[in-house]
């Protein structure tokens, strides 16, 4: 489906719904103490914050090479996945916090992600 929505789209804008999706599924599951009686809903709502982070992640992967020169486009791919892998060790740290605070953390990187895509310069546009 994200190649569908990147051939249609450019790979800017797919990135931009992608995190929006995410960003949805993760703003309702900060609001899932009203819902905690609907396990259906909650689980709805964790599969849209993983479909729009699937969706952006795919979406690196199909638009890297025309963001990036073919000489430097693996080189990008590293950096981009070494700044992962030490961001992911925050993870444990940041899922322990209390309350909502996770969810809001999670939400409040989707929303800065948006903007950074919408920076970003394509040669589809």
């Amino acid at each position: 489906m994200t190649g569908y929505a990147a051939s249609k789209l450019s790979p800017k804008y797919t990135f931009v719904v992608g995190y929006i999706i995410s960003g949805l599924g993760g703003f309702a599951l900060i609001f899932q103490t009203h819902f905690s009686g609907n396990i259906y809903l909650i689980a709805l709502f964790v599969l849209f914050a993983k479909f729009g982070a699937s969706m952006a992640h795919t979406v690196c992967y199909i638009a890297t090479p025309t963001l990036f020169p073919t000489i430097v486009c693996g080189t990008a791919f590293g950096i981009c996945n070494l700044t992962g892998r030490f961001a992911g060790m925050a993870v444990p740290t940041i899922n322990q916090l209390p309350g909502y605070q996770p969810m809001l953390i999670y939400t409040s990187m989707n929303l800065v992600s948006i903007f950074v895509a919408l920076a970003l310069r394509t040669d589809y546009e």
